[in-house]
């Protein structure tokens, strides 16, 4: 009784966070089976702190306007379906979700302590705007900068990788793989795919075939650094 439980626990809040296609929808573009999508699901959601950010953002029930608390909902959930796509491509799913989480956890923190170090300036700036905009509507200030650093936080899948399998110390390949993006103008491309409007299904798996592309892209540049 104990594991049908938790089943249909997880299931709900899977269900709760990211709609009702997100599993046929991720198994379609990866190929994993329902336990493995509800595994990236829930090692991403731990390694980026959803629930408490999540938890945050509905206590502002009546404090913000519900058009912002559903426009960082939405970036929530943009983010933890791009990163369940690349833990089913990249990660191993079938470490316990513990010890997977631990692998990205020191990765993850350390970017969050040390964004502002690592991104070009105007990237940074960017980041402030936005945190800004946030601020302005009502949002307090570390929600906001949670939430608008979203985009920013996802490399932290790729460099806990790298810096696992290349030896390197974190410091060093964060501020590397931000600078060498900017300088590249890899951003700028991502940018581009992510604006890029879709109308139907299949137009959708292209955009994210193309932005899974150009992240792949850029790891493979660090890692022959």
């Amino acid at each position: 009784l104990r594991a049908e439980i938790i089943a249909t626990k997880l299931t709900n809040n899977m269900v709760n966070d990211m709609g009702l296609n997100f599993v046929f929808r991720m198994q379609e573009e990866t190929g994993a089976s329902v336990y493995e999508v509800t595994t990236a699901y829930s090692v991403v959601k731990a390694i980026f702190g959803m629930d408490t950010l999540w938890q945050e953002i509905e206590e502002l029930d009546n404090k913000v306007s519900a058009k912002i608390q559903l426009n960082m909902l939405d970036r929530m959930r943009r983010t933890m379906r791009r990163a369940s796509r690349w833990f089913l491509r990249h990660g191993e799913k079938n470490q316990p979700i513990s010890e997977a989480v631990n692998i990205y956890i020191p990765t993850f923190n350390d970017l969050s302590k040390n964004l502002g170090n690592y991104l070009v300036e105007s990237e940074y700036e960017e980041l402030q705007k936005l945190t800004s905009n946030f601020v302005s509507e009502g949002v307090p200030q570390s929600i906001a900068y949670r939430v608008a650093s979203l985009s920013n936080m996802f490399p932290c899948l790729d460099l806990a990788q790298i810096a696992l399998t290349e030896k390197r110390k974190i410091d060093v390949i964060s501020s590397l793989y931000y600078k060498l993006g900017a300088k590249l103008q890899l951003h700028w491309f991502l940018d581009q795919i992510t604006n890029q409007t879709v109308t139907n299904h299949w137009q959708a798996l292209a955009r994210a075939s193309y932005r899974e592309e150009l992240d792949w892209q850029q790891r493979s540049i660090m890692t022959v650094l």
